[in-house]
């Protein structure tokens, strides 16, 4: 079990939970992290020597920044897809030099094959 903690507005660590084996090793590095004022970004940015249960903290780092880049998305995935779908949109409007609402609206009568307002 890994639990990181920290706020949203910063990335700042502010506390690290962890249970299991070999736990009191690897609290250390949370320790330290608070301790020095650390954010999520710093632990993203620090090399472990190792391949070891240390890059708990990186994944729990990397999964912090995708929560505060989708505004506490509770399925990351789909909030990755959506973002994706929103690139391509974008890119899309630039490329026709149109509005992103003639776009949506353009894309939403052609699934709105019966004119009800629905897509079915």
């Amino acid at each position: 079990f890994f639990k990181l903690i920290y706020t949203a507005e910063s990335g700042k660590v502010l506390g690290v939970h962890m249970c299991g084996e070999n736990s009191c090793d690897l609290i250390n590095f949370g320790a330290e992290a608070i301790c020095n004022g650390n954010t999520i970004y710093d632990m993203l940015h620090f090399v472990f020597p190792a391949v070891t249960y240390h890059m708990l903290y990186n994944y729990a780092a990397w999964e912090a920044k995708l929560r505060i880049m989708h505004g506490g998305a509770r399925n990351l995935e789909a909030a990755i897809a959506w973002q994706r779908v929103e690139t391509a949109l974008q890119e899309s409007c630039e490329e026709q030099g149109k509005h992103i609402q003639e776009i949506l609206h353009s894309t939403f009568r052609y699934f709105d094959k019966n004119a009800s307002g629905f897509v079915t």
